[in-house]
This record gives structure tokens, sequence and C-alpha cells, in this order.
């Protein structure tokens, strides 16, 4: 699921990038760090290394969706 949610978040944040929307994608990577931080904490110590392949995964996917989200909010907008 990794690499599946990282793949997508990197074709949406050269997307984003290119719309004007470097700080929405700021935001999103922002969430992504904190998430990973906290489950990184509460699933190491009793798992280990799962516990660190669990906490990167599970936060790869709301950045993923948050980035797919906002890419296809940026498409929408009409050109000004």
């Amino acid at each position: 699921p990794y690499c599946l949610f990282m793949g997508t978040s990197v074709f949406t944040a050269a997307l984003l990038t290119y719309a004007g929307e470097a700080k929405a994608l700021l935001v999103n990577m922002i969430v992504f760090s904190v998430s990973t931080v906290g489950l990184s904490m509460l699933l190491i110590p009793p798992y280990g290394a799962e516990g660190a392949a669990i906490a990167v995964s599970g936060s790869a996917v709301p950045y993923a969706l948050l980035n797919w989200r906002r890419a296809v909010l940026a498409l929408r907008q009409p050109n000004n």
C-alpha cells in the first residue's frame, strides 16, 4: 500500500505545484509528518520495526487522499 499511495502522492504533488497550490502541498506534508511521528511513538515501542512500517504506511494514506482531493479541486477551478 505504501508504494501505491506515495506514487499517487508524487503525481498529485506535481499537479499541485503546477496549479500554484504549493501552500496546500506544504500543509499536507505537515499533516503527513505529524501523523507519522505520532503513530511511530504509539506503535514502535510495542511492535518494533513492524510498528514503524505500519506508522509510515498508515500516514501515507491520508497524505495521498489530501493531495488527490486538493489536486482535483485545483484542476476544476477555471483559469483567470
